[in-house]
């Protein structure tokens, strides 16, 4: 089932302290180190911030990534489930 979010709903899930503090710690560090962090992230259980809430605020960090040049199109991931997947599969390119 695919399901492009709403730009309020990634506005809602962008706004969470948790993501924030986590987005601000990936600052300055590798690619690879951001994207091990990215999965621990998306399988980390916070009381603030559902699954569904989780894979907006990763693609669209990912999507930034993408964007700057330092990983290769995510555009294939468009479901919710996805997300743990693709960060398997993305490659690296800075």
């Amino acid at each position: 089932m695919s399901k492009f979010y709403t730009q309020d709903e990634v506005v809602r899930a962008l706004q969470c302290k948790n993501w924030q503090s986590t987005r601000l710690a990936m600052k300055g560090t590798s690619t690879p180190f951001k994207l091990d962090r990215l999965k621990s992230y998306m399988n980390h259980d916070f009381s603030c911030c559902d699954y569904d809430t989780r894979a907006i605020q990763v693609v669209n960090y990912l999507n930034a990534l993408v964007q700057g040049g330092f990983i290769e199109s995510i555009s294939w991931v468009q479901d919710r489930i996805d997300v743990e997947h693709a960060l398997e599969r993305i490659r690296v390119r800075k």
